[in-house]
């Protein structure tokens, strides 16, 4: 099904020569279906609003020894029917040695 897409994207990433990374993304983007049928309850191609955020980090501890994070949520709202919004929200920590 066609659609379009208006929205905004915010990212931000930061590195240094520590070992030192930071990468965070957020984005929020109203999806219209000008030419879906409206009338199922439950259709993949009704009208959204989608925000999703996404941060990723990995911070030195020791020379050879990293924190590693990882952060992602997502929020799709269906404008059309509140039977079909959807949320998501996934997370991830790890500590990393390097040989």
């Amino acid at each position: 099904q066609n659609y379009y897409e208006n929205g905004m994207i915010l990212g931000m990433d930061y590195q240094n020569f520590n070992n030192l990374f930071i990468s965070f993304s957020a984005s929020y983007g109203l999806r219209r279906y000008p030419q879906a049928v409206t009338d199922a309850d439950f259709s993949l191609y009704n009208n959204r609003n989608i925000l999703n955020i996404n941060l990723l980090m990995q911070i030195p501890i020791l020379p050879r020894l990293d924190f590693n994070f990882l952060a992602s949520y997502d929020n799709d709202r269906d404008l059309d029917s509140d039977e079909n919004n959807t949320r998501s929200s996934i997370f991830s920590a790890e500590i990393q040695y390097q040989f």
